[in-house]
């Protein structure tokens, strides 16, 4: 994202709201405010190039991104931020432009979700953007959506520019929230499960579950089967959980990512085997009843360099699981038997 794309990006944003403030005032005369079309945030367009740091506060936490070299980074972490995620918040900053003026009464703030997003559970997000010196250049409440009200499929947003009582119903849209995944590609792995070749789970007490691909269903779909003597009495609960076992190894995102930490509690290790002779290998551990996900490229096989693009892409880092995606990586055979 280079600083000529992103102001270039900025003014055709400006260009584009101007055009939706007029179309909606063509058709709501008397609903318009007088500031219609004037931007929420102006002279931002000229500074876009100078904001160095993100930082967005919400009732679930907050989230700081910052500038490093020519990219962007998570600041607790260090973690790789998503430029093109990052532009496009920037930009629909740039974009708000006033619709109508509302409430400037701070007891009724709450009503539009603009009350104090630090509070527990706040349902506004405060976004601060700052320049190099660590200068505030913008600082801006979002409360609520209002899909379609800024007509021709246009969105509009309830705002409140901080240290300002009047609050606007902005046209725009900006999802900027303190969640990681909204600034990162929460992708840890996305292999082609048709390409899955083998999964096996091991577990501390010795246990080992391996299922192995043999041959397709009669949907075309890859037929995968349990590398393990069924014991008497029992039987397969479903074909399709018995695929997912393998194929959910190969398609993995995170809700959040740390450096990798020593001295954690491994509850399983898992392996991935491609057809093309690519193998995973991964370590999840358990750090405060949250699974975290470490990974490794066990063989590169035929795909050298997409081995190590995944390899430079994971080393150092450890993924935080959704609970139902690290009970895919704890599956014991017991688990498919009915």
């Amino acid at each position: 994202m280079t600083p000529r794309t992103l102001i270039v990006l900025a003014c055709l944003a400006v260009i584009s709201t101007t055009a939706a403030v007029w179309s909606y005032g063509a058709n709501h005369r008397s609903a318009v405010d007088m500031a219609a079309g004037e931007r929420v945030l102006p002279g931002l367009v000229n500074q876009i190039n100078d904001v160095t740091a993100v930082e967005t506060t919400d009732g679930h936490g907050s989230i700081r991104v910052e500038r490093k070299g020519k990219g962007w980074v998570v600041a607790k972490s260090g973690y790789p931020a998503d430029d093109q995620k990052l532009q496009k918040i920037l930009v629909s900053l740039v974009q708000l432009s006033k619709l109508e003026a509302k409430t400037s009464a701070p007891a009724k703030y709450a009503q539009l979700d603009l009350g104090d997003p630090g509070k527990k559970d706040a349902k506004g997000r405060l976004v601060t953007l700052y320049g190099k010196d660590g200068r505030k250049i913008a600082a801006i409440v979002l409360g609520k959506l209002a899909p379609g009200r800024a007509g021709e499929g246009k969105d509009a947003e309830y705002v409140r520019v901080e240290g300002e009582a009047q609050s606007w119903l902005a046209v725009g849209r900006v999802d900027a929230y303190s969640d990681i995944t909204r600034w990162v590609n929460p992708s840890v792995l996305a292999l082609r499960v048709d390409h899955v070749e083998r999964a096996r789970i091991i577990h501390p007490d010795g246990e080992v579950l391996e299922v192995d691909r043999n041959g397709k269903t009669s949907a075309g779909t890859p037929k995968f089967d349990i590398a393990a003597t069924i014991p008497a009495g029992k039987k397969v609960k479903s074909d399709i959980g018995v695929r997912y076992t393998a194929t959910d190894l190969a398609n993995v995102d995170f809700v959040d990512v740390r450096p990798a930490k020593a001295g954690t509690s491994e509850v399983a290790r898992a392996e991935l085997s491609m057809d093309d002779g690519l193998k995973i290998g991964y370590r999840l551990s358990e750090d405060k009843g949250k699974g975290w996900l470490t990974v490794s490229v066990l063989d590169k096989g035929k795909d050298a360099k997409q081995a190590d693009a995944i390899a430079k892409r994971t080393a150092g880092w450890e993924y935080e699981l959704s609970d139902y995606k690290a009970k895919e990586f704890k599956k014991r055979l017991a688990d498919l038997l009915e």
